[in-house]
């Protein structure tokens, strides 16, 4: 191998290194922890429309 070619395999590893480590930061700065407020959830539920997920399992809301 010439020099330029070591220097060329040297630095693809390099860069493929730094990107993985960027695209590394990038995701543990991007994803934020969920956060569900008990309240909301708990009204969520009592005003869910089971009943259009009722008809929509069984069937009997679809239009044919």
């Amino acid at each position: 191998m010439t020099s330029f070619e070591i220097a060329l395999s040297v630095g693809s590893v390099a860069a493929a290194a730094s990107s993985i480590a960027y695209m590394a930061h990038l995701l543990r700065s991007s994803v934020q922890p969920l956060r569900v407020s008990r309240d909301r959830l708990d009204r969520f539920v009592q005003n869910a429309p089971y009943h259009r997920l009722d008809k929509r399992l069984t069937g009997r809301g679809l239009t044919k």
